[in-house]
């Protein structure tokens, strides 16, 4: 996990599944009990299955809830699956970490989040 001034990166790399998805979901915990804006960074990830879609649209609903920008870089296992689903307009995703951390940049400013 990396920290900006007022937000983090978090990467994950590997698989995601239902083997660890609570392991998943418990690291992009750190930031959401922070109040800090995040970005998951899943480049690195190899595999995703059902479960970790779940918890990523669990994040989601989470962080309009308690107002906590977040945004999501898919690698291409992750992209698919998304597009598969057709979840891919429902999460916040950017096809780049610098992208996302720029736009992050501009919602710390005060720009709006969606």
């Amino acid at each position: 996990m990396h920290g900006a001034a007022r937000f983090t990166v978090v990467e994950v790399s590997g698989e995601i599944d239902a083997s660890n998805f609570n392991q998943f979901r418990t690291f992009v915990a750190e930031p959401i009990n922070a109040h800090q804006n995040f970005v998951v960074d899943l480049n690195s990830v190899a595999f995703i299955d059902l479960s970790g879609v779940r918890t990523l649209l669990g994040i989601d609903e989470h962080c309009r809830r308690i107002g906590l920008a977040w945004l999501l870089v898919p690698g291409d296992a992750v992209k698919h699956l998304l597009r598969l689903l057709d979840y891919g307009r429902l999460l916040p995703t950017f096809g780049s970490v610098d992208a996302a951390v720029e736009r992050l940049a501009l919602i710390d400013a005060g720009a709006p989040s969606r």
